[in-house]
């Protein structure tokens, strides 16, 4: 099972398998039954994308630098980032209103930082997602941090 979202910047997903699971899936699987067909430009986007993750190595090693230095520095900052290790990076805060703020005022700073909540993730588990690209540069990651260090002070 696989997911053609985030990563690769496309949406919906697919599974891998041996014909009589596929078959099987195909009509049994309520979510696939109950589903339209991805359109074409959708199947196209991901297809190239897959391509490009490919050819293009040093995409995928700047992400896993970037994330990494993320996360160390999350970290050594104090934050709760859980057992993340993909370029989607949490922060960890457990309390949705507190998420929220936290979110907005980032948001305000021209920070993209989701507040993710019940019944997204479980109770008591609110946390922001940070999604880290190979276009993000070194300055982005700092400027980042420099903001949640001011929101924690704050």
């Amino acid at each position: 099972v696989g997911t053609l979202s985030k990563a690769l910047g496309c949406s919906g997903g697919f599974v891998v398998g041996s014909k009589p699971l596929v078959d099987w899936l195909y009509n049994k699987a309520r979510p696939y039954v109950f589903s339209t067909a991805a359109p074409p430009a959708n199947a196209a986007a991901a297809t190239i994308a897959i391509k490009i993750a490919e050819e293009e190595q040093e995409r995928r090693e700047r992400v896993i630098q970037l994330s990494e230095r993320l996360r160390s520095a999350l970290t050594r900052d104090g934050w709760k980032i859980g057992a993340s290790v993909s370029q989607i990076v949490p922060i960890i805060v457990g309390d949705p209103e507190r998420v929220v703020q936290l979110s907005e005022s980032l948001a305000k700073q021209g920070l993209f930082t989701p507040a993710i909540r019940p019944p997204s993730v479980p109770e008591g588990e609110s946390l922001l997602r940070l999604s880290v690209t190979a276009a993000h540069s070194d300055s982005d990651i700092d400027h980042l941090l420099e903001r949640l260090q001011a929101l924690r002070s704050s």
